[in-house]
């Protein structure tokens, strides 16, 4: 059974983008992108381990060396902590909302990026999040967000002169 939840979510999309590195990097020569390449195959190769780890709990059940050992305590455990984790495993409808919210301001960051630049898609993604999802204060999410777009401003493109982000 695939569950999907924000860090499955997560764990897919930094397998992509190692994915896009590493394709980026195989075209060039070896001097050039040797680091890129070792680096970016080492995030494939963990970030698939763990997406694959996220998204199929049957095998995490089945790696986990020391299950079969608490199968065995468990089975002398009375019957109330079997009902206890049923009733963990049961996800309310708050949890899952949740969950959708977080996933739906993901996609919205990504396409902010896309279609207005890096310090915007930060600065309107971050009032979405801390005034919606982790409902902040007016003070406290426009605070963070214009803390964290000028951080990012002042060090990338006045420091850095990286202009990508403009």
């Amino acid at each position: 059974m695939i569950r999907i939840n924000e860090n499955n979510v997560f764990s897919i999309a930094i397998f992509l983008f190692g994915l896009l590195i590493f394709s980026a990097t195989l075209d060039l020569r070896d001097d050039i992108a040797l680091i890129p390449k070792i680096m970016s195959f080492c995030l494939v190769l963990f970030s698939g381990w763990q997406m694959i780890y996220d998204l199929f709990p049957t095998i995490r059940e089945k790696i986990n060396i020391n299950s079969k050992r608490q199968e065995k305590k468990e089975e002398f455990s009375l019957s109330d902590s079997a009902a206890a984790q049923e009733e963990d495993e049961i996800e309310t409808k708050e949890l899952v909302k949740k969950r959708y919210f977080f996933i739906g301001w993901m996609i919205l960051f990504i396409t902010l990026v896309y279609f207005t630049s890096m310090i915007w898609g930060i600065l309107i993604s971050m009032i979405l999040y801390l005034k919606w999802i982790s409902k902040e204060t007016w003070k406290m999410t426009i605070l963070y967000s214009a803390s964290v777009a000028l951080f990012i401003y002042l060090v990338f493109v006045v420091g850095f002169e990286i202009y990508y982000f403009m």
